[in-house]
């Protein structure tokens, strides 16, 4: 008897989301605005700005992760890119660079709140110069957390990122930044970041700036 070799299951993907992914967005976030990690948003605004989320989905259709990628008018322009961080990988960030397993979250990535949206990733190359995009919504279920779905989506991010010809990559985070560092990140001052995204920052939470040039 000829016995079938069972065909290995297909991987999960990157993909741009779509305005039906939204109870899936929602879903998908809700822990981490729970627990105050992310804001909380209705579904009503992730289908309205679906055009700014990349999502990573599993073979079977469950969203495991997403990142929401927005586009600002750049803020005060510094000597060189390398003067946007306040300090290095190296140097700034804690010597431990903890996995995506290390913690119950990701970290978290204030974006807007509500309005129309700043300009999604489907924006023209030629709009973009000068510049600069944000993300926010960064997360990850925790099931799949420590499987490298965050880094999928951050590479993802930065090349969705230089493919709209942005300059920098702005994100702020409520935890340790130690997964934005591992991509390239370093740590700066908000009054660097787009000034439209930097004064919508609540101050009551503490979060922490990450620049990453392109």
């Amino acid at each position: 008897m000829i016995t079938a070799t069972p065909r290995p299951a297909p991987p999960s993907f990157v993909r741009s989301a779509r305005e039906a992914d939204a109870p899936a967005l929602t879903a998908l976030s809700e822990p981490f605005a729970r627990s105050g990690a992310l804001r909380a948003r209705p579904a009503s605004l992730y289908a309205a700005r679906a055009a700014d989320f990349l999502v990573l989905q599993a073979p079977d259709g469950e969203l495991e992760g997403c990142v929401g990628l927005s586009i600002h008018a750049s803020g005060p322009a510094p000597d060189s890119a390398s003067s946007l961080a306040l300090g290095s990988a190296s140097g700034s960030a804690p010597s431990s660079v903890a996995g995506f397993a290390s913690g119950p979250l990701l970290g978290s990535v204030p974006g807007p709140a509500s309005g129309p949206s700043s300009g999604g990733p489907a924006r023209g190359l030629a709009e973009n110069r000068g510049l600069a995009g944000v993300l926010y919504n960064f997360c990850v279920a925790g099931h799949r957390q420590g499987h490298g779905v965050g880094t999928q989506l951050l590479h993802a991010a930065v090349h969705m990122a230089r493919a709209q010809s942005l300059d920098v990559l702005f994100t702020a985070t409520t935890g340790d930044g130690n997964v934005f560092v591992r991509h390239g990140f370093t740590p700066t001052s908000e009054r660097l970041a787009p000034p439209s995204w930097a004064k919508s920052l609540d101050p009551r939470r503490n979060a922490q700036v990450f620049v990453r040039a392109l």
